[in-house]
């Protein structure tokens, strides 16, 4: 049955069939015969028609992709040569350059690396700058009749511009200074230190041991330091 499709395709391609399905009054028995003998008659030479037909297109498909396959590989091929000529440019190039030219080059290259993801970042380092501050000379507004000012109570005064303190030898007894000890040190009637010349024991960084100084309350002779510039501490009993 499946012969006689293929030969039924046939013969319709090759007209054979249209002659007999045309002719008139013809019946089923006599048209089936008329298959058989043209199946009987013709089968060879049809099916030798249709696989020629077949190979003939198979042929065509076959070239066609090897035709494809050829001109791709040509291409490929062709794209190879140019980037070996393209290098070998380069490489003949690069020979005649001069060592100079070859140097500006290496640099050139050298800068146009990216350093802030494929280089390691190492911070520079930054010699520190230390600023000493100025020393300003501290400003004192006179206490007004200091020489009146009750020194122990107010804590400090303040005259010619020198600030005025107190330290008691209750709190440092002054064992150390050998030469207020060693000039007659006693206490005056107004609690405060004084030597067998009748100075008042102050402390001073400003002035040396032994210097005579004024005091809203007297003159004074340094026998003691420790405290700040500008400042002269009475020392007392108190």
């Amino acid at each position: 049955m499946r012969k006689l499709c293929i030969l039924v395709m046939l013969l319709v391609s090759t007209g054979l069939l249209g002659c007999v399905t045309d002719a008139p009054h013809q019946d089923t028995t006599s048209s089936v015969t008329d298959i058989e003998s043209i199946e009987a008659a013709g089968t060879i030479e049809a099916q030798g028609s249709f696989i020629a037909m077949v190979k003939d297109k198979s042929d065509e498909a076959l070239k066609a992709k090897q035709e494809s396959k050829l001109k791709e590989i040509e291409e490929k091929a062709k794209e190879k040569e140019q980037e070996e000529k393209a290098k070998e440019e380069a490489e003949e190039e690069v020979e005649e350059l001069t060592e100079e030219e070859l140097d500006e080059l290496a640099v050139a290259n050298k800068l146009e690396e990216p350093t802030y993801y494929e280089q390691e970042y190492v911070p520079e380092y930054v010699e520190p700058i230390y600023y000493e501050p100025e020393y300003v000379e501290p400003v004192y507004e006179d206490t007004p009749n200091a020489s009146d000012v009750d020194l122990r109570s107010a804590g400090v005064v303040y005259e010619d511009g020198t600030k005025y303190t107190w330290y008691s030898e209750n709190v440092l007894p002054g064992g150390g200074l050998t030469e207020l000890n060693n000039n007659g040190r006693t206490v005056d009637d107004q609690g405060f230190v004084v030597d067998g010349d009748g100075y008042i024991a102050v402390a001073s960084s400003d002035y040396e041991i032994g210097t005579v100084v004024d005091t809203p309350y007297g003159q004074g002779k340094v026998y003691d330091s420790g405290c700040a510039s500008g400042t002269i501490d009475i020392y007392t009993s108190w």
